[in-house]
């Protein structure tokens, strides 16, 4: 499904791809002629922004788009929502576009977002150079209570709405030690408990659905809100994913394409191809049922 070009917001009627292009991308069909936007975007508290349950396609990169990237890929396309990376040790990209403004920018555009944290990872990670979590599962699950703590602090710092979902990313590891899926169920228990429990937000577990054993997180207690697995060459139904039983996990995202160049009213981006049907942090509900 392709979107409308004129989208609504709350009480707001939108035209999308309304914000100026900058000089380093090129500009959405028709953007010469639109109005400029002279208001500031409203904080999330105003238009009641929170989690709302998506069904739909989305992208995701490594360092959020700059606004004017963000309106080629909203104008006219099949995409409604994006994945960003708030924080963690193990961020690979500085993300320097990542602000509030930024966030109230493209969610007033009518962008679904999900919020991606990336900590520690497995003590037997499959790629090295990582921050490890600890191998003894106490402190593991301590270690996942204080990542979530400073997940939701970074949140509040961007002045998301704190009922949000926020996916913790957690890299391929070697499933057959036992001692190291003991370790991070442990850190993800405490993830889930911190965020869950304590926090108005909804906890993730994002991974390879085979390489980072997402269905052993089903049986923790507590366990994540939701799952957003990695299963390419799968297609973008997100109850079919490899080690992944349809029966278990029914709020889900899947990312299906990893890497690929996408191009959108001339503006071309590295990104993962993604599908939900499950929570994102939006102003409203998309259910085009396209993924399941």
């Amino acid at each position: 499904m392709v979107r409308p070009v004129i989208a609504a917001l709350g009480g707001l009627v939108l035209l999308a791809g309304l914000c100026v292009p900058q000089t380093t991308a090129a500009a959405a069909p028709g953007s010469s002629t639109s109005p400029t936007v002279t208001t500031s975007p409203p904080s999330p508290t105003t238009v009641r922004i929170k989690s709302h349950h998506y069904a739909a396609r989305g992208l995701d990169s490594c360092n959020a788009p700059t606004h004017s990237q963000m309106a080629a890929f909203w104008h006219n396309t099949r995409w409604w929502w994006w994945a960003i990376y708030i924080g963690g040790e193990n961020r690979a990209c500085p993300n320097n576009n990542l602000t509030p403004r930024w966030i109230h920018r493209e969610i007033r555009r009518g962008w679904g977002l999900q919020p991606i944290w990336v900590g520690p990872q497995a003590p037997c990670a499959s790629q090295s150079g990582l921050a490890s979590m600890a191998h003894h599962r106490a402190r593991a699950y301590r270690q996942g209570v204080r990542v979530a703590a400073h997940a939701y602090k970074k949140v509040k710092r961007l002045e998301i709405h704190t009922h949000t979902p926020v996916v913790y990313d957690m890299e391929a590891f070697d499933t057959t030690k036992r001692w190291c899926v003991r370790a991070v169920k442990a850190f993800v228990r405490g993830w889930s408990h911190q965020l869950g429990n304590r926090t108005n937000a909804l906890p993730g577990y994002y991974g390879s659905t085979c390489a980072s054993d997402v269905s052993a997180m089903w049986n923790i207690s507590p366990r994540p809100y939701y799952i957003w697995g990695a299963n390419y060459g799968t297609g973008p139904n997100t109850f079919k994913m490899s080690c992944v039983s349809k029966n278990i996990w029914p709020h889900r995202l899947k990312q299906y394409t990893g890497g690929s160049l996408v191009t959108e009213n001339g503006v071309t981006l590295s990104v993962d191809r993604d599908c939900a049907n499950g929570p994102m942090y939006s102003p409203r509900r998309h259910n085009l049922n396209i993924c399941t």
